[in-house]
């Protein structure tokens, strides 16, 4: 299933409002605003722009204010720190991009779920997005609760994922699992 809304290293863009179109429509698509974080241009003085970063809405945090302590009030915070974003930079003739971040550092991995009559056991990669919500990174029906089982279903979720590992993976402490996770 190829698909072409997908932001993929090295893909190419005619022109900077070609690339801020596939973000809003990415970003529309995944659930989350965008917004542009910077655009450096040329320093000879052509005006054109050299790089450029878009990113989610929620992006970064609000550094403190050290000089405004009669706040008493102040506006709730809306950002999270997202790391959703993808950089550009010109190759001339066209916009590459060289850079994308995405959620993904922490996944719950629960195999407590037995379907149909034969008792397969479900496999569900499930974490948090950028707004907290859950999110299914993927699933997989096992044939059985074996370290080789989980074997398969890690290295066929890395595979699919481009061998992003996660930072932390949280499991129901099973056994086999536990084996096949330090392999």
């Amino acid at each position: 299933m190829q698909e072409d809304w997908m932001p993929k290293k090295g893909m190419l863009f005619d022109n900077i409002n070609d690339a801020w179109k596939f973000w809003i429509d990415y970003g529309g698509r995944i659930g989350f605003g965008v917004r542009k974080q910077y655009t450096h241009h040329s320093k000879d003085g052509s005006g054109l722009a050299n790089s450029c970063r878009f990113v989610c809405c929620k992006e970064g945090l609000r550094k403190p204010d050290k000089g405004d302590f009669k706040t008493i009030k102040p506006r709730p915070e809306t950002r999270t720190g997202c790391q959703a974003r993808i950089c550009l930079k010109n190759m001339g003739e066209n916009w590459m991009l060289f850079d994308y971040g995405y959620f993904g550092d922490v996944v719950s991995l629960d195999s407590t779920y037995c379907t149909n009559s034969s008792h397969r056991p479900l496999a569900v990669f499930s974490g948090f997005n950028h707004h907290r919500k859950a999110v299914i990174f993927g699933a997989a029906l096992l044939y059985d609760e074996t370290a080789e089982s989980y074997k398969w279903l890690f290295e066929t979720f890395l595979e699919e994922h481009k061998q992003k590992t996660p930072r932390t993976v949280f499991t129901d402490q099973d056994q086999a699992m536990a084996k096949a996770l330090s392999r």
